[in-house]
């Protein structure tokens, strides 16, 4: 009976130890796990840390801000467009660059405009890569310009599935080409219209940056064949040295442009303005320009050097003012070979049928315009007619009618 209850109170005793062992061990953990926690705190660790200032913290911040925009700039650089329209700069395949002049209150704006783009339209084989740059005078004209743009989209769906689209850009003016216009503005009749002189020379201060190449239109034009063709033939081939591009005028050399016979022979003969009197004039109504070229962005300087040169003014006729300025300051940079003959015909009102049916394009340049009425051609006539009235319903309508 004794050595039963003496082995019950060992057990017993045995129980309480093991209790308390457990407690102890217990108690130890948490207190390391304690330890553990407040060493992993910045008040608990042995080496401080060292917190970024707030310039250090405004820094990396801009940092990751340009990591995570160049995500979105790297492969693609855009460009924003006037009526806020985007197009890739660094496609493999670049837009094809259409830029013309848009009035919206003139006849030409009225007509020349719809006619231009529907005939252009009708034989475009890529329209999804037709990139179209609509000029301004200014900003009141932007409302009457964006109906064409919504037009425009309507009637023609494939533009901007590509790499084209639409935009709109109204002209920027520099205190250069307004010292330019108020030199020239009493040589002759054409040297007054002050627009007329902003089609080309405002171009650089229009047109965005790195544009590249395009092809400027008048808007007294009809296509009779695919501006694919003629972006292919003329304005891909233009580079660093051969800059401009334009029907080459065989028939009105740049003898025409001089009072005296013979004085480009004499006019600063160390400077790219000494001609050959019998070369080759370029018109300027169909132009094809590198925009990214420096003697193209800088044209307006380089001609307000050129007219500033008193022997220069002096001698210079000023028949066509932008035209004969422009041919003697890019004399040495034009394509050599220039527009081909079948892609300008110039005078179209004044041309008989065979002439007007060989021509990939017509420009109605002179008194005669298609909108008159009064053309020669009466095919070409009922042509124009036709595309104003949209009678295939696949294009736009004129405003007026003729």
């Amino acid at each position: 009976m004794l050595k039963s209850s003496s082995k019950e109170n060992q057990g017993l005793t045995f129980a309480k130890a093991f209790s308390i062992l457990v407690c102890v061990f217990l108690a130890l953990m948490c207190s390391l796990y304690a330890i553990g926690k407040q060493a992993n705190s910045p008040l608990g660790k042995s080496i401080p840390i060292s917190f970024l200032s707030d310039a250090e913290e405004k820094e990396r911040e801009e940092k990751i801000n340009s990591k995570v925009a160049n995500l979105f700039t790297k492969d693609e650089k855009k460009v924003e467009l006037g009526n806020k329209l985007f197009y890739e700069q660094n496609s493999k395949e670049r837009p094809i660059n259409l830029a013309f002049f848009h009035d919206p209150d003139t006849a030409y704006g009225k007509v020349g405009t719809v006619l231009l783009l529907n005939s252009m339209m009708k034989y475009a084989t890529e329209p999804e890569h037709i990139m179209f740059h609509i000029i301004l005078e200014s900003e009141e004209k932007r409302n009457s310009t964006l109906d064409l743009v919504r037009r425009m989209k309507k009637a023609f769906p494939k533009i901007g599935m590509g790499t084209g689209g639409t935009a709109i850009h109204v002209q920027k003016e520099n205190p250069q080409f307004n010292q330019l216009f108020r030199r020239v503005k009493f040589r002759s009749s054409l040297c007054r219209r002050r627009k007329v002189l902003m089609h080309h020379f405002c171009l650089p201060d229009t047109l965005p940056q790195g544009i590249g190449k395009i092809i400027m239109l008048d808007t007294d034009m009809m296509l009779q064949n695919d501006i694919t063709i003629l972006w292919d033939l003329v304005a891909r081939q233009l580079d660093d040295e051969h800059v401009v591009a334009a029907h080459k005028n065989c028939k009105q050399p740049y003898r025409r442009y001089f009072k005296q016979v013979g004085v480009s022979k004499v006019l600063l003969p160390d400077r790219e303005y000494a001609l050959a009197k019998d070369q080759c004039s370029y018109d300027n109504g169909l132009t094809a320009l590198n925009m990214d070229s420096p003697m193209v962005r800088n044209m307006v300087n380089a001609t307000l050097e050129m007219v500033m040169n008193d022997k220069i003014f002096n001698n210079l006729r000023y028949v066509a003012c932008t035209r004969d300025m422009m041919n003697l300051v890019f004399a040495k940079n034009y394509g050599v070979e220039g527009i081909p003959s079948e892609w300008m015909l110039g005078g179209a009102c004044y041309k008989g049928k065979n002439l007007i049916e060989k021509s990939n394009l017509v420009h109605f340049s002179g008194g005669k315009k298609i909108w008159y009425g009064s053309c020669s051609s009466r095919d070409l006539l009922h042509e124009a007619k036709r595309l104003c009235k949209n009678e295939d319903k696949s294009g736009l309508t004129c405003e007026s009618s003729f």
